[in-house]
């Protein structure tokens, strides 16, 4: 059915119904409008990405730095970003399989959220990072640049991933810990504390492999 514009008008207010479907199809047609109005985004024009149909948001209503009107990433679905919360995605960021953003989190630049990968919290993906399988990033974590966090790595509180690094298996980076550079991190390490490379190109010499089964913190990792 053709739903009105205002909930009230044609719906069920101060109507009286014959037959109980068409109180409850009226009822549905109300609740229909009102989910409408809290909608943050939309979908629109479509594009083939690795042979799945992508759709770029556009905002509904203005929130935060995001204006009604303004268009954002692509999405494979509606489940891909909340319609609660401040959460966004910019620019060219692509959000695919069963990937979720939610919560007040942003996507940008060319990044890439696929798998059952979750970011919530503030955090932040920028850059051509890539997060994948069944990873996490949270709190006011950022991951950027070129890196990438796959497995069931969780990066999240000031959590800091850049470069080239690629965070995997179920590591954890947490508290004020830098990776960066080449570094590559594996296992079922504990990353709490300290940094581990610095990303500027004198801070490392050679690339950085790290593998524990301990859940020491960056200073006792093996």
């Amino acid at each position: 059915m053709e739903y009105p514009e205002d909930p009230w008008d044609g719906c069920y207010e101060g109507k009286e119904f014959l037959h109980e479907e068409e109180r409850r199809e009226a009822i549905d047609c109300a609740e229909w409008i009102s989910r409408a109005r809290t909608l943050k985004y939309e979908l629109t024009e479509a594009q083939k990405y690795a042979g799945t149909a992508l759709y770029r948001i556009r905002a509904l209503k203005s929130f935060r730095d995001i204006k009604e009107g303004d268009f954002g990433g692509w999405v494979e679905s509606p489940q891909a970003l909340s319609q609660s919360g401040d959460c966004w995605i910019s620019k060219d960021a692509i959000v695919v399989d069963r990937a979720t953003i939610k919560e007040d989190a942003r996507i940008s630049d060319n990044a890439i959220i696929s798998g059952d990968a979750t970011i919530s919290g503030q955090a932040r993906v920028e850059g051509e990072a890539r997060i994948g399988d069944y990873a996490i990033v949270r709190g006011h974590a950022l991951v950027g640049q070129l890196a990438a966090v796959r497995g069931h790595a969780i990066v999240e509180e000031e959590g800091y991933v850049g470069g080239t690094a690629v965070i995997s298996g179920k590591v954890i980076v947490r508290g004020s810990t830098h990776i960066s550079g080449k570094a590559r991190v594996q296992g079922h390490t504990v990353l709490s504390e300290g940094i581990i490379a610095r990303d500027a190109p004198q801070a490392l010499t050679k690339d950085v492999v790290l593998t524990s089964l301990s859940s020491k913190n960056s200073k006792g990792v093996e």
